[in-house]
């Protein structure tokens, strides 16, 4: 999916983009978009995500940690 939050070998948590192809609130496979409400915490097929009116297409950008 588009994102994915991952461990390195120093225990430290860093987030990757899997896809730009994806919807940037697929985090680890799972819907995070708080707005929702019927896939939120879920894992949608790819799919419904193409088809989904709150898909967010991937913009590259990560929040510095």
């Amino acid at each position: 999916m588009s994102r994915y939050i991952e461990t390195d070998e120093n225990g430290r948590k860093r987030m990757i983009i899997a896809s730009m192809q994806q919807c940037k609130e697929l985090i680890n496979d799972v819907c995070c978009n708080e707005n929702h409400s019927d896939m939120l915490a879920n894992y949608p097929d790819a799919d419904y995500c193409r088809h989904c009116e709150y898909f967010t297409k991937e913009d590259g950008k990560l929040q510095a940690s």
